[in-house]
């Protein structure tokens, strides 16, 4: 269940938490989003941003559509309801998508999961960074679109000087 940041009754809690379940299920070595504890952290995020103007109408919007609970409807009930509000309220949702996805990848367990994948990925990128090749100005995909500035080598380099 989510912890109540937000002062969420416990009903809307469980109705987020199954949002968020359905949006990120899980699965093959991935937790689930309640699993990961997304959601805590999801609200978190929004605390500050009046979530009772976008995200608790959106989720009444939802618990209505399903017929009054959201949360006993199937994964693939679910699953319709959801494309459903991403129709009808496009910006909450994409909102609420943002803000999952956020969430989800910023917990440890699926930082866990990724890095078990044999990816090279860190909770913050510094001050480990990422490892990368060194520039090669002979591969094309190395070089800017369109290119700026210009490149003179040290070697190249002349003292200026002034009258």
């Amino acid at each position: 269940m989510i912890d109540d940041t937000i002062a969420l009754t416990s009903g809307e809690a469980n109705l987020l938490t199954a949002v968020l379940d359905t949006l990120l299920p899980g699965g093959e070595g991935f937790p689930s989003a309640s699993g990961a504890g997304a959601g805590v952290f999801l609200l978190d995020q929004v605390r500050s941003s009046a979530p009772q103007e976008w995200l608790l109408p959106l989720l009444t919007g939802l618990d209505d559509a399903a017929g009054g609970d959201f949360t006993v409807r199937a994964a693939e009930q679910r699953t319709a309801l959801l494309q459903e509000c991403e129709v009808a309220q496009p910006l909450p949702f994409a909102r609420l998508l943002a803000l999952a996805y956020y969430s989800y990848y910023a917990q440890p367990a699926v930082i866990a999961a990724i890095q078990a994948l044999g990816h090279d990925y860190n909770q913050t990128p510094q001050p480990l960074g990422y490892a990368m090749a060194p520039f090669d100005p002979a591969n094309p995909t190395h070089l800017p679109a369109v290119p700026r500035g210009a490149y003179k080598r040290t070697l190249d380099m002349a003292r200026v000087v002034m009258p």
